[in-house]
C-alpha cells in the first residue's frame, strides 16, 4: 500500500516568459520511491504523471537553470 510521507516540492517553471507552470511533486512510496507529479497540460488541465516518465521530468527539472525550486 503506498503511503504519503509528506514530501513535497513545488517548482515554477518559466518558460518563455509566457507559460508557468506549477509542477508539484510528491514521494508516495517510502519503499520504491515511486513518484507522482501533478502539473497542467498546455490547456491548462491538470495531469498527473507517474512511473519512468515522472522519472525523466524530475530529472529534466533538475538540470533547468530556469526552475525555480520552492520547498513547503
Amino acid at each position: 500500500m503506498k503511503q504519503s510521507i509528506g514530501t513535497r516540492i513545488d517548482r515554477l517553471e518559466l518558460g518563455d516568459g509566457r507559460v508557468r507552470q506549477v509542477f508539484i511533486i510528491e514521494y508516495e512510496d517510502p519503499v520504491t520511491g515511486e513518484l507522482k507529479i501533478e502539473t497542467t497540460d498546455s490547456n491548462g488541465n491538470c495531469i498527473v504523471v507517474t512511473g519512468e516518465e515522472a522519472r525523466a521530468l524530475q530529472i529534466q527539472l533538475d538540470s533547468d537553470p530556469y526552475t525555480f525550486k520552492i520547498c513547503d
